[in-house]
């Protein structure tokens, strides 16, 4: 008869780790989930505060913007700091695929009745894992279009 001693304990190390893989990758892409379904509430309504409210007068910068609009539309699980928000005029609905320019975020809210290309970027948070191209975490990217009503200023 062989001597079995610590063959449960070894068994349990090599199934206990596939299980915890497992577990902890369905954290973290239930997480993923949460921030890009919340991230997509807070832009549409953002969007429909742009298309209604005078963002041309009160709102005159992406800082600004992102304060005092957007992230009070977040999540409380989300923070501020990891959004990055760009605003730009387009021509047309096809244009408005420019995702991914460099340099800083353009904020440009364009003329009353033009169309408005809302992006967002939310920076994950080190839970999730590094992106491909390497350089830290990964990053959530939606876009939303938007039409603008002519602002006319009443008082």
């Amino acid at each position: 008869m062989a001597d079995r001693r610590g063959a449960a304990a070894v068994e349990f190390a090599l199934t206990g780790t596939i299980f915890l893989g497992l577990v902890l990758f369905v954290i973290a892409l239930g997480f993923r989930l949460y921030v890009e379904v919340a991230l997509d509430y807070a832009s549409s309504r953002a969007s429909r505060i742009l298309a209604v409210d005078s963002t041309q007068s009160r709102s005159a910068n992406a800082a600004n913007f992102q304060a005092v609009t957007f992230c009070p539309l977040l999540s409380p699980f989300l923070e501020c700091d990891n959004v990055t928000v760009a605003l730009q005029a387009v021509p047309d609905y096809r244009t408005g695929s420019q995702i991914g320019q460099s340099g800083p975020p353009p904020f440009s809210p364009g003329q009353g009745g033009s169309l408005m290309l809302l992006t967002v970027t939310y920076q994950l948070p080190a839970l999730s894992w590094p992106s491909p191209a390497g350089g830290g975490a990964d990053a959530l990217q939606l876009a939303t279009v938007t039409v603008g009503y002519p602002y006319q200023n009443e008082y």
